[in-house]
């Protein structure tokens, strides 16, 4: 384990378990907060739309600066997918605009409404209820079976993608988010008030994993453009210092070549007609 992923881990568990410990506290002093808190459209909901929003727009922006510029395929890849996934888990936590403006999403069957990607899953726990075991077993089997072609053909790519989580400071972040995204998405078919509370809390705390790799990336981006200033500044540089010297300037040195040259035949001339009169 590197330093950087041992620093990661100890800051990331100091930072959450004191924030576990604020929320504990809060609930113990006030017992009704638990419902400020973690209630449908609760503090935390809200705060957690608008740290994914923030990712959101610091994610996007980092893009418009160029972050992506030079930058190996990996580090495009997760730059253009932090403001993205940040997006789409804002308007999750704001049901797509549902509550804000009070619209009327789709039914689902079995009870509650399409607002979210997340209840994509719902739908296909649903399926998986209802079918037939034998159906059922089979469709697992092929989906597992075409999943772990897929894996073994891109090995390749998964290795380099898990090396990169673990070993960059822009994938660090992203892949605890995403991972908190999957814990939380598990955590939505239970039912119950402490797994509801978690479900919120693992977002929250995947939305402020989006808004610290948001800020690496836009810190990426300035860097970008402090190289790009250094460069043009570097060219602009050599480009004065060809300027100073013309082609009349760059021929001068051949002058005193030239007159050197002539000195040296003179005095050989010189030489040879003293030694000449010294013979007679």
């Amino acid at each position: 384990m590197t330093p950087e992923l041992k620093s990661f881990i100890y800051r990331s568990c100091v930072f959450f378990g004191s924030l576990t410990l604020l929320i504990i506290l809060i609930v113990k002093i006030w017992p009704d907060a638990e419902l400020a808190l973690f209630a449908e459209d609760g503090l935390i909901e809200s705060g957690t739309a608008i740290v994914d929003s923030i990712a959101a727009m610091l994610g996007f922006y980092a893009v418009y600066l160029g972050s992506c510029r030079g930058r190996m395929m990996l580090d495009r890849l997760a730059m253009w997918s932090i403001p993205i996934l940040s997006a789409i888990c804002a308007l999750d936590e704001i049901s797509w605009g549902a509550r804000l403006f009070d619209l009327e999403m789709p039914e689902m069957q079995g009870g509650g409404e399409f607002d979210g990607l997340h209840d994509v899953f719902v739908i296909l726990q649903r399926m998986a209820s209802s079918a037939e075991p034998l159906a059922l077993i089979a469709t697992t089997i092929l989906i597992m079976a075409i999943l772990g072609g897929l894996a073994y053909r891109q090995r390749d790519f998964i290795a380099a993608c898990i090396h990169y989580s673990v070993s960059t400071t822009l994938g660090r972040p992203f892949a605890s988010a995403i991972t908190l995204l999957a814990f939380a998405t598990f955590l939505d078919f239970g039912h119950g008030r402490i797994l509801s509370s978690l479900e919120e809390y693992a977002e929250l705390s995947a939305g402020l994993f989006l808004l610290l790799a948001a800020c690496y990336s836009l810190k990426m981006a300035n860097t970008n453009q402090k190289t790009t200033c250094l460069n043009r500044a570097g060219a602009q540089n050599r480009a004065c210092t060809a300027q100073r010297y013309t082609p009349a300037d760059l021929s001068l040195p051949c002058a005193p070549a030239a007159v050197l040259d002539r000195s040296a035949k003179s005095a050989t001339a010189e030489s040879e007609a003293s030694l000449t009169s010294n013979r007679t």
